[in-house]
Formats: C-alpha cells, structure tokens, sequence
C-alpha cells in the first residue's frame, strides 16, 4: 500500500535553509567545492548531473564563497572554496589506500589533477566503468592496489604506475593494515609489483 505525504511535513525547513533555485545551486556547488578543490564547473556539473548552464549559475550565485585557484598556465578555471588557502590545506600530503570508485578519483570530470593521464586507464582498465582502488601519495594517484593470497592466508598486492612510487610502499603499510583489520583479516604480507 502507498502513502503518500508532504515533504514540508515530514522535513520542514529550517530558517537558514535556501529558498531559491539559485541559493540551492550556490549551497550545492560550494559543498562540492570544499570536498573537492580545486575544481572545474565540468567537474561540478559532471558530478551532479547538472547542465553547464546551471554550474555557471550556481558559481555566479555562489559569489565570494569560492576563489580562483592558480593551477599555472594551460590548465582550466578551477576553484576552491575561500579562504583555503589560507588555512595552509591546497597541498594534500599522506598516504592512503582508497576504495574502487572513491570519490577522490571518482568526483571529477577531468581527472588530471590527481592523477597522470597517461596512468588512467590502469585505474578504469579499458576505460569499463570498473574503477580500481588506488593508492594515493601526497594527493596523487601513483598506483592501484588489490587483495591477493587465499582465504586462509590474505595478501594485499601494491601495483605501482612507476618505480620511483614503489619507494613509498613503506608509507602504505598502515592504510593497508588497517583496512585489512576492519575486514578481520589476518595479513600475510603487502606485496609490491613494479610496472613492466
């Protein structure tokens, strides 16, 4: 049986909420922003589905709440959200090992930014919507990684884009580690594959 209600009901708005179209975009596109600066409006209006036409309205309307961001020259317009770079965090740093289709690779048209274009298509292998989980070293993709082993003795295998990455493996034992203790597994080893 259906029922059916109204959202002003069930949700009322706050008083801070927005109460135009406009107002919805710019909350919308500085949200994204914040989460995944610097980026373009085709990035925006990829990841909400949003037509061109409403990314540009969503920044006119968005004002001051977002910034310019100086990639250097030849890159595309992209934006942060204001005042990041004064809270010292435009450079990411750390190791991490992600998830298949982690926001992170996922979140942008154009995925330059964080990793090298010619390493792409190992993360989407034949460009076939699978996205592999990735290594990321100090904001960039440098590699995917993958459970190997058996059942009753795990692995986790490391596949670096260049040899130069897999001096970091060290940095990645902890990521890994935990990753494997949230799924209960027993470890064995982190294994590293240089490229080809």
């Amino acid at each position: 049986m259906q029922h059916f209600a109204l959202l002003d009901e069930w949700a009322p708005s706050g008083p801070d909420e927005p109460v135009s179209a406009e107002a919805s975009l710019a909350e919308l596109v500085t949200a994204y922003v914040r989460g995944h600066g610097p980026a373009s409006l085709a990035d925006f209006a990829w990841w909400s589905g949003l037509t061109m036409r409403d990314a540009r309205t969503a920044r006119a309307a968005a004002g001051a709440r977002l910034e310019l961001f100086d990639g250097g020259r030849d890159t595309p317009e992209r934006f942060i959200a204001a005042g990041t770079l004064d809270a010292g965090s435009a450079r990411p740093s750390g190791a991490f090992a992600l998830a298949g289709f982690d926001e992170y690779f996922l979140g942008y048209a154009d995925r330059s930014l964080v990793c090298e274009p010619r390493f792409a298509e190992r993360v989407v292998p034949g460009r076939n919507g699978v996205f592999q989980p990735v290594l990321v070293l100090d904001g960039r993709v440098v590699g995917t990684w993958a459970r190997a082993g058996t059942a009753a003795r795990p692995r986790a295998e490391l596949r670096w884009f260049e040899p130069a990455s897999a001096t970091a493996a060290g940095r990645f034992t902890r990521p890994i580690e935990s990753w494997a203790r949230f799924h209960g597994l027993g470890l064995q080893g982190i294994d590293s594959v240089l490229p080809d």
